[in-house]
């Protein structure tokens, strides 16, 4: 409706125009020439030719109006379809911003969980060096009181010299301390071979946790990283849409525009997607750390239960040691007056050697977890209770 009253108004507009500038030449004409028959019929030439042009000029004027008016209109509703286009892609761009920002929320929180794990096998590492260096420093202590216990024993052979009864019985056994002697250093080099071995684990468990360490830093930086694209995207969507408001006739430039920045945004998707991969494999890395840190705190467990066995025997050869020493001072000094108390010393001693002989064969089993101590009620324990 618009277009014809256009096209009305602009015909009216000509004939107008042209009425206008006729009237002037009938009376220019009618001056000039004399003859009113002449003029008439001139004028009437002159009009017709004037009519014929003008009223092609009116339709060609009329036709390139409505050519105009046809395309202005096509020009509106390809602008409105541009505007719904936009109004739908900046609707898309704020969605994809919303996910980018709880994606960018749970890549804090998972680099979060593994500074946490960082910090609890750092604080394991810390544990293992502590139990290493008490291994250590038992372990001297044990290797000392068995110099100390081999010693006494040479006290012992030397001072059974003064009795000729009690001199093979103490020889032999001052012969078995010896013996068991040997055996706790073996034992003692056996453990300290152990406790190098568990510093070992330990040093490699704490150069995996700098690693898993270092894993997780690369993480949380590719998360703030995505963070910041994510970001980025949204101010660019912003900016986009005020463009797209305030030029609308630049149409073609803010689809390229668009289109540039869904793939920044569909390859910003897929670096997430490698980055939540990439987490993936740290959690399975570290659950195989864990676990690896659970074998290695079991055998700590059995190597505790071995050293509480053999501080317990340590302690037995102590006592027994005193026992023999007392045995001895008091047959010496008996010795000369009563053989009978010399049978009755050789009887006890005989019985406690055979005691201390089934307490080593129970203590020295092939397999640590088995070994068996009497505790102070006479009943039998395992070694790593």
């Amino acid at each position: 409706m618009d277009s014809k009253m256009l096209c009305v108004s602009l015909l009216l507009a000509v004939f107008c125009l042209w009425y206008t500038e006729a009237s002037p030449l009938e009376e220019k004409y009618g001056e000039k020439y004399g003859d009113m028959e002449e003029y008439q019929r001139g004028t009437e030439d002159s009009r017709a030719v004037i009519n014929d042009h003008t009223a092609k000029v009116a339709s060609q004027s009329a036709r390139g109006m409505v050519n105009k008016a046809k395309t202005t209109e096509a020009a509106a509703r390809s602008n409105e379809q541009l505007s719904k286009d936009r109004q739908y892609y900046y609707r898309e761009y704020l969605k994809k911003a919303d996910y980018h920002k709880k994606k960018a929320l749970e890549y804090e929180q998972l680099s979060a969980a593994e500074n946490a794990k960082i910090a609890y096998h750092e604080s394991k590492q810390k544990d293992w060096e502590t139990k290493a260096r008490e291994s250590d420093v038992q372990c001297r202590d044990a290797e000392a009181k068995y110099e100390q216990s081999y010693t006494r024993s040479r006290e012992l052979k030397r001072e059974s010299i003064i009795a000729y009864v009690q001199a093979a019985m103490h020889h032999a056994e001052a012969s078995g301390d010896h013996m068991k002697a040997d055996r706790a250093k073996d034992i003692a080099r056996d453990m300290m071979r152990k406790a190098e071995s568990l510093r070992g684990d330990a040093s490699n468990h704490y150069q995996r946790s700098e690693e898993d360490k270092n894993k997780a830093r690369s993480e949380k930086v590719k998360a703030h990283q995505n963070a910041d694209n994510s970001q980025r995207h949204h101010t660019a969507c912003r900016a986009y849409d005020q463009e797209g408001l305030k030029t609308r006739l630049s149409s073609k430039a803010n689809m390229m525009r668009q289109i540039h920045s869904s793939l920044l945004a569909e390859r910003s998707h897929s670096l997430a997607r490698e980055d939540g991969l990439a987490a993936d494999l740290s959690h399975k890395l570290a659950e195989e750390l864990a676990r690896m840190s659970e074998e290695s705190g079991a055998i700590s467990k059995i190597n505790s239960g071995e050293e509480r066995g053999y501080s317990n025997k340590v302690r037995q050869d102590e006592v027994k040691a005193h026992e023999l020493a007392v045995s001895k001072r008091m047959m010496g000094a008996e010795v000369a007056d009563n053989s009978e108390m010399i049978s009755l010393a050789q009887a006890k001693d005989g019985s406690l050697d055979e005691g201390e002989n089934y307490k080593l064969s129970t203590f020295y089993a092939d397999d640590s977890t088995k070994n068996m101590l009497p505790d102070s009620r006479g009943q039998m324990s395992y070694g790593d209770e």
